[in-house]
């Protein structure tokens, strides 16, 4: 039986935990996107040098303008976690930008997603930001329908990404207005 989701800011505390929860998100939405090989050799210490660095250097270079929250089931523990703060791309229109978001697959459908998002939206609002951008793989079924569920709308931009020799494409979706994406979330739509 499933715990209550809930929604917390994460700390450089939660850094080991959220490592092994990387991993385990990563491998579940790149399974078949990415080789099964380079999948199953990911280990956590590179995700927890990643997260160190997310809070000493930030995502975008900018530590004190980002956050990072977790989605915990009171029985499950760590089920989820997004990343959020400016834009890295200052030559898109967009301010806002979605680093990371995962959420356990077995825990999809449960709200942990829309609240994750719901918390990284009311942040940005918080510093003024008004739209919002989340790249990931073509070919991330989970991620299209999720996005697309909320609202966000593709952009005509693609990006080329090399990991491990493996060729992929990196895609945008967006969303032009927080308030109205807010106003969804908090409707439940």
């Amino acid at each position: 039986m499933a715990g209550v989701i809930n929604i917390r800011v994460i700390t450089p505390a939660d850094i080991s935990g959220l490592a092994g929860l990387h991993v385990r998100c990563f491998r579940e939405a790149n399974r078949g996107i990415l080789p099964g090989d380079y999948l199953a050799k990911i280990k956590a210490g590179g995700f927890q040098g990643e997260w160190e660095r997310s809070f000493t250097q930030g995502v975008s270079g900018e530590p004190a303008f980002e956050r990072h929250f977790v989605a915990e089931d009171s029985r499950a523990g760590m089920v989820g976690f997004i990343s959020t703060g400016p834009s890295r791309d200052a030559q898109l229109k967009y301010e806002g930008e979605i680093y990371r978001l995962h959420v356990l697959a077995d825990c999809a459908g449960r709200g942990a997603g829309r609240s994750l998002v719901a918390a990284a939206v009311e942040f940005l609002r918080k510093r003024r930001m008004n739209s919002l951008i989340a790249w990931f793989f073509d070919g991330n079924a989970g991620a299209h329908n999720f996005f697309e569920h909320l609202g966000a709308v593709p952009v005509k931009l693609k990006r080329d990404v090399v990991i491990d020799g493996n060729k992929l494409v990196s895609i945008p979706y967006a969303w032009e207005d927080l308030k109205a994406l807010q106003d969804r979330l908090i409707a439940g739509d």
